[in-house]
This record gives structure tokens, sequence and C-alpha cells, in this order.
């Protein structure tokens, strides 16, 4: 019996090795050793890696502990630390452990067929109902019937190799405030990774377009969905990103599994992100936020919820942060359709493409329409002509999240939101340093047009309220929401 259960593991290593996965084992290792099955090897905690084709038994006869062994080439002892434990074959393999690569996959899902997105290649007439459809205007965003779209703060697109090469530069002169890019589709290998990745994060990089990410899945349970989640973390590394990491969620190979399956998958990917640091969420349309993703875990307020709706409003009744709205955009620099989105809400804290003017220097701030100089009127903020003071000169802090402390020279004192308040027309005055994000200010935009953002809350900026039409020598700085007009543009 002895032999025959010998004979029959040593059957099952041959299986694995032609079936073209490689097992590998360490050159120096023991039987404490811990393994770990992913990427097509076995290897082991703090060892180097040696060729499956040097393994010349397996043995279990003389193991006191009743498990699995295998011996090597170059081991000629018996010694039980000459041995290694074939975790792989023994009674505590979990057969999850270990993702196999898949070849030739192609999405199909509500909007896929084979890999073509068959809305996409398509003109649909509500989508060119009004010349202004899916537009962004003065910081206001409008639906494809011209209507507001209430509560967007700003306006996306998504992108994959299905766009082809994108022109970013002309992307980023349009009313696009943010991309969210594909990275890849399913399991952790190179072969997965989506061709055109790397050229669309290192554009938006290098232009100051903010970007997230998303990652189409074909998990179909937990061990997938980890790797899944390895898949992005590979590949965002050394990246800034300004969105959230999102799950797609949409495959039909996906649909036939239970609502605590997809669950669980959706838990494993969002605690693998979130435990490297950051932010995460699910995108599904709203037929599967309604019928699928039912599971409570899907309750998770710390996950952003990222809804797909082809329609002139989103009529999802649950709380969502960004809305997918259609497939048949157009933005100049792609060719083509393209996915457009708006982001609702309160920005994340980082959701900024701040600029770096520097760690430390001195400065008038001019808004540019009426000419007049940012003053600390006995610790208000306001503006007023030039009148040749400290009062209108200012300290420039940098802090290690980008943004600025902007203090007063006539008192050193720091331009501060009041209250920390957050609402619209609350009031700019001057406060002593207390360390919050009420006094720190991100600056946004580029040479001649910036703007002063909050970090309390990055859709709001310093608005000279009444501004220059009021015909007043002085005008006071309020906190409002970003509207891209003169009376919020400084240099």
């Amino acid at each position: 019996m002895i032999r025959l259960k010998k004979i029959l593991k040593l059957l099952m290593v041959f299986i694995i090795i032609i079936s073209n996965v490689t097992l590998s084992f360490a050159e120096e290792v023991n039987k404490t050793d811990d393994f770990k099955i992913a990427d097509d090897e076995i290897t082991t905690s703090g060892s180097s890696i040696k060729s499956s084709e040097d393994v010349l038994d397996i043995i279990n006869e003389d193991s006191s502990d009743g498990k699995d062994y295998v011996t090597y080439e170059g081991i000629n002892s018996q010694n039980d630390n000459d041995k290694i434990y074939l975790a792989g074959i023994s009674e505590n393999y979990k057969p999850n452990d270990y993702v196999p690569e898949q070849t030739d996959l192609k999405e199909n899902s509500w909007r896929y067929a084979d890999g073509e997105n068959i809305l996409q290649n398509k003109d649909n007439d509500i989508d060119l109902a009004s010349a202004g459809a899916w537009s962004k205007s003065g910081g206001v965003c409008y639906n494809d019937q011209g209507q507001v779209i209430n509560g967007a703060t700003m306006k996306g697109i998504d992108v994959s190799k299905h766009q082809g090469t994108i022109n970013w530069n002309q992307v980023k002169n349009t009313d696009v405030d943010y991309a969210i890019i594909r990275c890849g589709y399913g399991d952790n290998y190179t072969s997965q990774d989506d061709s055109q990745w790397t050229a669309n994060a290192n554009a938006c990089t290098s232009l100051n377009i903010p970007f997230g990410v998303y990652i189409y899945s074909y998990a179909l349970n937990t061990s997938q969905a980890r790797s899944e989640a390895e898949h992005v973390l590979r590949l965002v590394k050394g990246y800034k990103l300004s969105f959230p990491i999102y799950l797609d969620l949409e495959d039909n190979t996906q649909s036939k599994l239970s609502a605590g399956e997809i669950g669980n998958i959706a838990k494993t990917f969002c605690d693998t992100i979130q435990n490297a640091g950051y932010e995460v969420g699910i995108y599904a349309n709203k037929y599967w936020w309604m019928s699928k993703l039912t599971s409570s875990v899907f309750n998770n307020s710390s996950w952003h919820k990222w809804v797909a709706q082809y329609n002139s409003t989103c009529t999802y009744a649950g709380n969502y942060e960004m809305w997918q709205a259609t497939s048949s955009g157009k933005v100049n620099g792609i060719s083509g359709n393209v996915d457009i989105d708006f982001y609702f809400g309160k920005a994340l804290s980082n959701n900024i493409s701040c600029v770096n003017l520097g760690d430390s220097f001195t400065a008038k701030i001019k808004q540019t329409s009426s000419g007049r100089l940012l003053t600390n009127d006995n610790k208000n903020a306001d503006v007023q002509p030039s009148l040749g003071e400290l009062s209108q000169v200012w300290s420039f802090i940098r802090q290690s999240d980008g943004s600025y402390i902007i203090k007063s020279l006539s008192d050193n004192l720091n331009l501060d939101v009041s209250n920390g308040e957050t609402t619209d027309g609350t009031n700019i005055w001057l406060w002593e340093d207390n360390g919050t994000d009420s006094q720190k200010w991100f600056i946004h935009g580029s040479e001649g047009s910036y703007a002063l953002v909050s970090k309390l809350d990055v859709s709001k900026v310093i608005d000279i309220i009444g501004d220059y039409y009021s015909g007043s020598d002085t005008a006071n700085a309020y906190l409002w929401t970003n509207n891209d007009t003169p009376a919020q543009k400084f240099t």
C-alpha cells in the first residue's frame, strides 16, 4: 500500500509538469518553510528556486508527521531537514491557491460580445440629441438633452486599449477633468496587461490629468480575486492615483455566481487593495447593482460605487459617486466613441492635479480679471488695488501632500476657511497656525490662471464675491464651488 501511494503521488507530479505548470522547489529549505502556489511556481519563504526537473522522489515512509516530502538533486542525506514538504500534493493543498494563466480572454457582458464593445461602436440617438451633449461648461455638467446634471462636480472618461492611441494633449484642452484607465484584465500575468496602460498612465501623469484605474474582472473565486488585485498593484506602483482602483464586475461568466460568491470575490479584492493603502471601488451597471451585488459586503461605506446606466439621468436609487452615462461620447484626441462619466459629491482629498511652484516663496496674489490683490484686511481676506504694503504679500510654504500654507507677511497669520466650513459663501479670513486642512491650499491650473483649492473639499476654491463687476475697490473672498469663472482665477 505504501509503495502504491508513492507511485500515485509521483504520477500526480508528472501530470502537473506535462500540463505546462512549472512547479519549482527551493535549493536550501527545510520542512518548516511556508509554501505559496502562484504565478506558475511553488516558492518558499526566504529561499531560492530550483527547477522541478531536479526533483528525485516523493517520500513519506520515514516522515514522523505523516506528511509528504520531496528530495531533489544535490541532497543525498535522508535527514528531515533535507526534505521539502510538498504542499501542492499533500492533504493540505488548496486548489484555489493556484491561478493558471488563461489565454485568449475576451469580454462578454451586457456591453461586450467577444471582446468588442457592441454599444460603443454605434451611435445612439439619445446621445446625439444635443450639440452640447454630455458637456461641462462654467463648472456645470449637462446631459445629452442639455439639462443640468444635479450634483455632478466633474466630467471624466474611462479608456482602454479599445480607444487605441490617445492624443492626451488634445484631451487636456477639452472639458474632461479626469480619466479612469484600464490597467488590465483578469489574473496577474503580463499577457493580461492592457496594451495601452503604460502610455495612457504616463501621459496623464506628465500632463497633470487626474486619473484612477479599473481592471476588468474574470474572477470566479477568491484566489482569482486576489490575483486580480495583485495584478493592479503591480501596475500602479510608482504612479500617483487621484481616483480609486475599481473592480469591474460585469462578465457573463460571473453572472452565474451566487450573491455570496460575488460578495466574497469583491471583499477579497477590496481588502487586498485597501491593505496596500489605496482607495477602492466597484463598477457595475444598474441591473447588477440591484439584482446581483446584493451581499451585505457591498454596504461597506469605504468602497466607492460607480454605476453604469446609459440614459439621460441615472435612476439608481442607492448611493453612488460616479455615473457612466454613455458609451458614445465624443472627445477631441480620441478616435471613435468613448465612455463619459460624471463624478458627484465631495471629491477625494487627493483628487486634484496640483501645481508645484516651489517649496517656499513669497508672492502677491492678483485676481486675473480685475488686477486687484488679495489683501489681509484686518484679518479678513479681500481684494483691493495695490497698496504697496506687506498686507498684500504672502509666503507660500509647501506641505508633504502638495498643498501650501499661505501666510501673510504683515502679521504671520495663515489664510484660513472660517470654522472649517465647506458650504458655499463661507468667509476666508486670517488665523493663527493650527495645522488643520482649513489652512491648506492646492494650486491648480497653469501660469496666468491659477485657482486656490481648499484641502477641506477640493471641489471648492477661493472666490471673490461681487468681484470686479461691483465697481467697489474692495470685494470679499469666500469659499465657493469651482465654476471656472474669472472670479476664481489668480496669477
